[in-house]
């Protein structure tokens, strides 16, 4: 089975020299040498199912999974109960939240169509009768047929090796409705595939590519040459000191669970009559861990006796090994809710002791 993968990648890359070598020889391609260009073959395939996600002026990308309407997105855009979503080439369709799961970062949405009429579709009645008669009367109407979605095809990320051709479907950053109306493609390399170091509680395979993704790329679809989805991008994983970027995928097998929660066992609704919730700190943007730089005067932090230079290790029970770490818990409380924080302090001893405090988040105060 390895050795088949193997010749067929070896004849997709001769292809693809072919077809570049053809492109300089002559000044336009016709169109039969365009129509077979594999990556344009690729991009037809998988572009009607990759979407934008807007909410509250937050973007990503996400991806139609099921002819039925499930999307699968970045967490961090689907923070409230109903969102936007944006076809290819369509208007506004709104998405209800059933699953969102902050280990993975990902979320499912259930995309939604007004396909049933309501009272306002129902004929006159003529004068001297009831509607009851009316209704009598007419022709009984078919029942308005389901949107079929347009899903994309799943592959697995097992049947791909290092060194075969991938693509990134995706929109780029800020790419909302008053932008690019169908996603771009980035080609290259599966590059590697391991364990890489990033702010998700998933510490499992992710798959490493050179082909381009950015800030908004994140819940886009990794494709394989066949056109079938193996993996789902994450937020590019930033290096401070090179300035470099890891373009990273979560393997589509992990979409089985959340995929099978989101139809038997969605999340309930969240209550958003309460407001987010806000600690009242800094952070030390140039620190590697969560160390806090300053605090907000009579914020929430402040009140319960935290301070700056403290160095957040634990929330709730949950490691804290960055800011980022701190954000997810902080994302699932609101106003009122406490959260308990161990944090590193400096001893007198220039020891770091540890200490543990209780919280009660607030609301954050209005801008001047």
């Amino acid at each position: 089975m390895t050795a088949t993968r193997q010749r067929y990648s070896a004849a997709t890359v001769l292809a693809l020299v072919a077809l570049v070598t053809a492109g300089h020889a002559q000044a336009a391609p016709d169109a039969a040498t365009a129509d077979a260009d594999p990556f344009a073959v690729l991009y037809a395939e998988v572009a009607p199912s990759v979407v934008r996600v807007v909410a509250d002026n937050h973007y990503a990308s996400g991806l139609i999974v099921s002819t039925d309407g499930l999307v699968v997105t970045h967490a961090d855009v689907a923070a409230a109960n109903t969102v936007s979503v944006y076809l290819p080439d369509e208007p506004e369709v709104k998405a209800r939240l059933l699953v969102r799961n902050r280990r993975l970062g990902l979320a499912v949405l259930q995309l939604l169509s007004d396909q049933e009429g309501g009272a306002d579709d129902a004929p006159d009645a003529p004068d001297g009768a009831t509607a009851a008669d009316s209704d009598k009367d007419a022709a009984p109407k078919p029942a308005a047929a389901a949107r079929l979605w347009p899903a994309a095809g799943l592959g697995s990320a097992e049947t791909i090796e290092l060194g075969h051709w991938v693509a990134t479907v995706a929109y780029p950053l800020g790419s909302d409705e008053r932008q690019l109306t169908s996603p771009a493609i980035g080609t290259g390399l599966l590059s590697a595939r391991g364990k890489f170091p990033t702010r998700l509680r998933y510490k499992d395979e992710l798959l490493l590519t050179d082909a381009a993704a950015n800030s908004g790329s994140e819940g886009g679809a990794l494709v394989n040459s066949r056109g079938r989805v193996v993996g789902i991008l994450i937020r590019p994983q930033h290096h401070r000191q090179t300035n470099t970027a890891m373009n990273l995928a979560l393997p589509v097998e992990v979409l089985g669970p959340l995929l099978k929660k989101a139809r038997e066992n969605p999340d309930p609704p969240r209550d958003e009559s309460r407001k987010p919730a806000f600690l009242g700190i800094v952070s030390d943007q140039a620190a590697e861990r969560c160390r806090i730089a300053e605090l907000v005067k009579d914020g929430p932090a402040a009140k319960a006796g935290m301070k700056a230079g403290d160095i957040v290790v634990e929330a709730d029970g949950e490691p804290v090994a960055s800011f980022d770490d701190l954000l997810d818990v902080l994302d699932e409380k609101r106003a009122g809710d406490t959260i308990r924080l161990t944090v590193e302090r400096q001893g007198a001893e220039k020891t770091p002791q540890r200490q543990e405090f209780t919280v009660t988040l607030g609301e954050r105060p209005e801008r001047p």
